[in-house]
């Protein structure tokens, strides 16, 4: 199962999964040979992005608002949309499929 810490300190859930996006891809094209690890988390991070409803994510939850401390990471379900943990408690997040 893959996870991806995200740091919310300074901004939103919405925000540093597109940061982190954008970092994997930079590193994926900038490496010299193919990285399993590296393409599972961006394909984890790509997922989230198009399936996740930031919006109710935000409301629901104010830890994925950003400007707290809490330990937030994205969880691989394998092929079911990716979940979240907030300080290891799962969360189920929306998704747009859902509305």
């Amino acid at each position: 199962m893959g996870k991806v810490i995200l740091n919310l300190v300074n901004h939103c859930i919405e925000t540093e999964i597109r940061r982190e996006y954008k970092k994997r891809v930079s590193a994926c094209l900038n490496a010299r040979e193919p990285d399993d690890s590296l393409e599972a988390e961006l394909e984890l991070l790509k997922t989230a992005l198009e399936q996740f409803d930031f919006p109710f994510l935000r409301s629901r939850y104010p830890s994925l608002s950003g400007g707290k401390g809490d330990r937030v990471c994205l969880v691989s379900k394998g092929s079911r949309p990716p979940g979240v943990e907030i300080d290891g408690e799962e969360i189920t997040p929306k998704t747009t499929a859902q509305e």
